[in-house]
């Protein structure tokens, strides 16, 4: 009886350790993906945050621009209405 039931008792104790152990990597493999989605939503919202960072100087600096473009148009206005008061 003693051997059965030790016998019996090893296949339970390999079970469980098989259980445990089977349970532990799917724990693991589960907190790896949730990090790499973390991960992953992080890098994204840097690059959004990046990119509105890009479309705000880029809106900037058209604004510039079109204010010295402006500015140029009206010397060569300015120019041409001297040159033909000249003539």
């Amino acid at each position: 009886m003693t051997a059965a039931s030790g016998n019996w008792s090893d296949w339970g104790q390999i079970t469980f350790v098989l259980v445990f152990m089977g349970l532990m990597t799917f724990l693991v493999i589960a907190i790896l993906a949730v990090s790499a989605r973390i991960v992953a939503a992080r890098v994204s919202a840097a690059r959004e945050r990046d990119l509105k960072d890009l479309v705000q100087r880029s809106q900037d600096l058209e604004a510039q621009i079109g204010k010295e473009l402006g500015e140029l148009r009206e010397r060569v206005t300015r120019m041409e209405s001297i040159l033909r008061t000249v003539e």
